[in-house]
This record gives structure tokens, C-alpha cells and sequence, in this order.
């Protein structure tokens, strides 16, 4: 998903896996940390981040909300597993307009021209 950090915005990543009655399938979802490339597990976050009982996660964040994007941007896994085999989804976050925080506008010109 591609979006601009001047829009109210609600995503929702489905996810889902079926087995047999004996074997119990698991949802998890994880968001890779981008600087070391672990995986996180997802927490629930009241009004912004949470997972429903069918394993879609919803993400709500609200226009220039530049802690809001940091925290949020990026890669998700979604792994469904049932202790015998295991299988993976990705979904990616891209944030239009976003500049990191502790840096400026002004900066992010001059970087694109090589100074």
C-alpha cells in the first residue's frame, strides 16, 4: 500500500489459513524493524493498531501524524502456522511526503543533488 502523509487513512491486511479439525491453525502478525531486519510481533494498539479473530490487521492513522507513519511504515509479515507446515504474507506500508523525524526538508533537497 502507497500512501500520502497528508490523508486519514485505515488499512486492513487480510490473513487467513485452514486446516483439518485436529490441527489448529495460528495467526501471527510481525513488523520487520527496519534498521536491524528482525521481526516484532504485532501489539495491539488501542485506536490505531489492532488484529481481528479471523487474523486481518487493521491500521488506522490519522493525517500528519509523522509519529504515527515512523512507527507504522514498513514491512509486515503475517505467518500462519499448525505445527506442521507454515506459510508467510507480506504487506508493505509506503508513505508518500515522509521525512524521518531530526530531519528537514531543506535536508532531504539538498541529499537528492549529491551535497
Amino acid at each position: 500500500m502507497s500512501v500520502d502523509l497528508h490523508e486519514d487513512v485505515q488499512f486492513e491486511f487480510p490473513c487467513s489459513a485452514h486446516s483439518d479439525d485436529l490441527t489448529p491453525v495460528s495467526i501471527q502478525w510481525y513488523h520487520v524493524d527496519e534498521n536491524t531486519n528482525d521481526e516484532v510481533e504485532v501489539r495491539i494498539i488501542p485506536d490505531k493498531l489492532t488484529v481481528s479473530s479471523n487474523g486481518s490487521m487493521m491500521i488506522r492513522l490519522t493525517k500528519n501524524d509523522t509519529k504515527g507513519w515512523a512507527k507504522f511504515r514498513g514491512q509486515y509479515i503475517c505467518r500462519a502456522t499448525n505445527f506442521y507446515s507454515e506459510a508467510e504474507r507480506l504487506a508493505y506500508i509506503h508513505v508518500n511526503n515522509f521525512i524521518p523525524p531530526g530531519q528537514s526538508q531543506m535536508f532531504q533537497s539538498y541529499a537528492n543533488y549529491g551535497l
